[in-house]
């Protein structure tokens, strides 16, 4: 997901009707992707700690990308994103101090 953030962001900037179509398939790929590796992972039982840490981490740097780019052309005001940021920050704080005090990683 993080890898297909970059490409949207550069065919919403070029912004050709064609592309755009491509963009809708690319975020599309992405939402599924997500939604099958989760779930694939509970059903064969082969959910992993790591995995538990890095399927968020790749949503909220997919979310980061763009959102900055919303923010650069003028879509969301910069407070918003600080706001955004601030949030899973302390989301992250939260889980990494779960992890050290009852050695689980909460899903967020």
């Amino acid at each position: 997901r993080i890898f297909i953030a970059i490409p949207v962001v550069y065919l919403h900037y070029v912004n050709d009707f064609q592309i755009t179509n491509t963009m809708a398939v690319l975020i599309f790929y992405g939402v599924i992707s997500d939604y099958l590796d989760g779930y694939i992972a509970r059903k064969t039982n082969t959910i992993s700690e790591m995995g538990k840490m890095m399927d968020p981490v790749a949503d909220k740097l997919c979310a980061l990308i763009l959102f900055i780019y919303t923010v650069w052309i003028g879509w969301i005001p910069l407070w918003f994103l600080l706001f955004a940021m601030a949030r899973d920050i302390s989301i992250t704080a939260g889980s990494y101090f779960i992890k050290k005090k009852y050695n689980k990683v909460a899903m967020v």
